[in-house]
């Protein structure tokens, strides 16, 4: 199946934003009736810093690009919700956990279709799904035994990563801070791994100018390519040394003091 092209995934949002309409009550307001954001314009340009964002239904043909689009679909991700009660008088309670599930559920029946796949996350971010063969281990919750400073530090490393407009200094950083997080917890990974393993992971990331400033690195290297391999290289040895800890009973990656 051929992809959808940037037109076509336009079509379908607007269509989706449509049906979806009763999810913007809360935000936007109806037929005349003013929401709790007074001036959607001015919000629109607050929290993407563009001009002509809305209304999307209206505007979306036919400059928007790529960017914009994604730019739209998460700042809405940040207010619908779905309206409870009858609205006498217009009275509602409104669910925004539900409103978001309804919403990212509608996004991504089309985003992962568009280019080389996308998909909106449970935090309201545009992802790249990520090369056929590794979406499972973009997919795979950190196996740590509790929620750690480096659990937390690879969660956002992926999200800077894989975010749309990622530039490649952000790809950079994303790198650095899997390699912190690796070389942090070194002690406990070289329990699973032999002392050479483990020092040849640090001398690939050295080798390659992500975190020193050497004058022996190489620089001269496509960061496209670059940082999508070690991304991925370091994502691997994280998670696979988490798995053997586990596996030999160990404990497994704690908290930074």
């Amino acid at each position: 199946m051929e992809p959808l092209t940037i037109q076509e995934t336009k079509e379908l949002f607007v269509s989706a934003y449509k049906a979806l309409d009763g999810l913007f009550l809360e935000a936007f307001g109806v037929r005349g009736s003013r929401g709790r954001i007074a001036d959607p314009k001015a919000y629109f340009l607050i929290h993407t810093r563009k001009k002509d964002l809305w209304p999307p239904a209206n505007i979306i043909f036919p400059h928007f690009s790529e960017d914009d689009l994604f730019d739209v679909i998460e700042v809405l991700h940040d207010v619908v919700s779905i309206p409870r009660g009858d609205g006498w008088n217009g009275e509602y309670d409104f669910d925004k956990e539900g409103g978001q599930i309804r919403y990212r559920d509608a996004m991504n029946e089309f985003l992962p279709q568009y280019g080389d796949g996308w998909e909106l996350s449970p935090e309201g971010y545009v992802l790249a799904c990520g090369p056929e063969g590794l979406k499972d281990l973009l997919a795979e919750d950190p196996p740590f035994q509790s929620v750690t400073n480096v659990g937390d530090k690879v969660n956002s490393a992926i999200t800077r990563f894989r975010r749309h407009g990622a530039s490649a200094e952000d790809k950079m950083v994303a790198v650095r801070d899997l390699i912190d997080a690796f070389e942090h917890q070194r002690s406990q990974a070289e329990k699973v791994l032999t002392e050479k393993d483990a020092a040849d992971l640090f001398h690939i990331a050295n080798r390659f100018g992500i975190r020193h400033n050497n004058p022996g690195q190489q620089k001269d290297y496509d960061p496209d390519i670059f940082h999508e391999w070690l991304f991925y290289y370091y994502l691997a040895a994280l998670r696979a040394c988490a798995r053997l800890l586990h596996k030999e009973s160990l404990p497994s990656f704690e908290e930074e003091t």
